[in-house]
């Protein structure tokens, strides 16, 4: 009787022991799917932050045409919009944002600019017009009128295009360049 008793027992203790196995490797195999799942899913992030007027979104590798939009209105003000007394900042400012392989190049560009301003006393103001985004290119160019001030006086009016460049990095845009387009540029653009 007792060997009945313990054949039942190992029996059962058997069922039970097969019956959990299955099971475990039911949830192995599960969680090896959710894993390979989030890895090769593509990730959106949804972006609205203050200075932004809609919302924008980033992948792993690229971004929304309205967030490339946002970005170049929003470093075009702080690079065209300037007097003498605030280009220092601004443009310490625009170099966070800069791309360590045109950040040389930029730098240079944005001293250059920096001194004209002191030495002539130039103030400037530029109103966008339109803005044409190149998404796979992740370039922007921005039509508008730019206007200067010497002494509170103004000395030009006029529309102009400037063409920002970026990168994007680890999730970070990054400006590699930013270029005044000529007349003839323009009409290639």
């Amino acid at each position: 009787m007792k060997k009945k008793l313990q054949h039942l027992r190992l029996h059962d203790l058997l069922r039970h022991r097969n019956y959990l196995t299955f099971i475990g490797f039911g949830l192995l195999a599960s969680n090896l799917l959710m894993t390979f799942a989030l890895c090769t899913q593509s990730e959106r992030v949804v972006l609205v932050p203050p200075h932004l007027t809609g919302s924008a979104w980033v992948e792993r590798s690229k971004v929304s045409p309205q967030y490339l939009e946002e970005m170049a209105l929003f470093f075009g003000s702080i690079l065209l919009n300037k007097t003498p007394q605030s280009a220092p900042y601004l443009h310490e400012l625009v170099l966070r944002y800069a791309d360590s392989r045109g950040i040389g190049n930029l730098k240079h560009k944005l001293r250059e600019e920096e001194e004209r301003y002191q030495k002539s006393g130039l103030s400037t103001s530029f109103y966008p017009k339109k803005v044409v985004v190149q998404e796979k290119g992740l370039q922007v160019d921005l039509v508008g009128e730019m206007v200067g001030y010497v002494s509170q006086k103004c000395i030009f009016q006029k529309e102009e295009t400037y063409r920002m460049t970026f990168t994007y990095d680890h999730g970070r845009l990054l400006i590699s360049s930013f270029e005044h387009l000529t007349g003839k540029e323009q009409s290639h653009a």
